[in-house]
């Protein structure tokens, strides 16, 4: 049958002898068998379809990076001979060896799914980052169907992935995470008490020197390193700390307190939007 190895896992251990008299009954050579240890949810009972969607097609449409998933699960029952984790196809062929397969069962973790998942994001990145904003441009269109094509182009979706970096582990969830990268900030819809802690009384007048600065910028100097100069000569003369200048900064671009750096932020939406967000500040509630 031409059928050299079966590797299977190990609930099928009391159905061997059967298959290999079957083989030796119809005089075919049989097969060197090996068995694999289970894979176990969290509670170590067995991991099964008709118990979480688990299915390799959901596990795309959760946005799971097809190399990290793979990686996940040959590390499931199987260690190489290093402490590395994180590899590719081509590194796991060259790896593996089913001598260290483990004859313990694995437990399925998605948390560390999640971070195989933010590590290849990261590899793709320095390697295939065309390949990233494609996808993203995808999900983006998806989402928001009528989003202005230089909002979707190669250039700005590879700055949105670099400003992102780290900050999500599944490129799935960018277009949720960020959507202030694709739609406007309606700063009159923000929660109330993420405004008392976020908008401080001056916060206003700190913001309109900050934008009067950044206009100053030639667009050819409009960097992040020029950026964060001009917060940092704000909060000198202004003597407040940085957090003064950008919290308030975050909310106005962002609508949210947490998120990727504001120079970061700033150079990638460009400086008319930026700007056109900045000076906002008097749209915000007061309390």
């Amino acid at each position: 049958m031409r059928i050299t190895h079966v590797i299977r896992g190990e609930e099928w251990l009391p159905s061997t002898p059967k298959h290999i008299m079957l083989y030796n009954g119809f005089g075919w050579k049989p097969p060197a068998f090996a068995h694999l240890p289970l894979v176990l949810n969290k509670d170590r009972t067995k991991l099964s379809k008709r118990q979480a969607d688990i299915s390799v097609q959901s596990y795309k449409d959760k946005g799971y990076d097809p190399a990290a998933l793979v990686n996940f699960v040959a590390l499931l029952g199987w260690a190489p001979n290093s402490t590395k984790e994180v590899f590719s196809m081509a590194e796991l062929i060259e790896e593996f060896d089913i001598s260290n397969i483990n004859t313990a069962p694995a437990v399925s973790n998605h948390e560390k799914l999640d971070w195989f998942n933010e590590q290849h994001m990261r590899r793709h990145m320095s390697t295939n980052i065309g390949g990233l904003s494609q996808e993203l441009r995808e999900m983006v269109m998806r989402r928001y169907p009528s989003t202005p094509a230089h909002l979707v182009s190669e250039d700005y979706l590879n700055q949105v992935i670099r400003t992102l970096n780290g900050r999500t582990n599944k490129l799935a969830d960018i277009p949720t995470f960020a959507t202030y990268f694709w739609n406007e900030v309606d700063h009159a819809q923000i929660d109330a008490t993420l405004l008392k802690k976020m908008w401080s009384p001056n916060a206003d007048r700190l913001m309109t020197l900050v934008a009067e600065d950044l206009e100053k910028v030639p667009t050819e100097s409009f960097t992040v390193e020029e950026i964060s100069r001009v917060f940092k000569t704000v909060s000198e003369k202004e003597g407040v700390s940085s957090g003064k200048l950008w919290t308030p900064a975050r909310l106005l671009l962002m609508g949210t307190p947490v998120g990727p750096g504001v120079p970061e932020t700033i150079f990638t939406l460009g400086k008319s939007v930026a700007l056109h967000r900045l000076k906002k500040s008097k749209q915000v509630p007061q309390f």
